[in-house]
């Protein structure tokens, strides 16, 4: 679970992440300049810039497991083909 808290902050917005991932917590922190929040978040509202730095988390979060998956399974592969030698 991912949430985003927003604040103004100079020319844009600080916001704090906590993604909370099957009891492990890590807190963010991410600054959003309104030129980033116009061209990516397609506005300068506050929840533009939440929605933006939510789907962002999201995206990441989503690569980062497939990637943990695809190594896992291929440390798996690799052990089950390796040779094994006996003198």
């Amino acid at each position: 679970m991912v949430t985003v808290h927003v604040e103004p902050a100079g020319d844009g917005w600080k916001c704090v992440v906590v993604v909370d991932q099957g009891g492990d917590r890590t807190t963010h922190s991410v600054t959003v300049k309104r030129v980033d929040a116009e061209r990516w978040a397609g506005g300068t509202e506050p929840g533009d810039v939440q929605d933006l730095v939510l789907r962002s988390f999201e995206f990441l979060l989503e690569r980062e497991a497939a990637g943990r998956s695809s190594r896992d399974s291929t440390s798996r592969r690799s052990s089950a083909i390796s040779p094994t030698t006996t003198e």
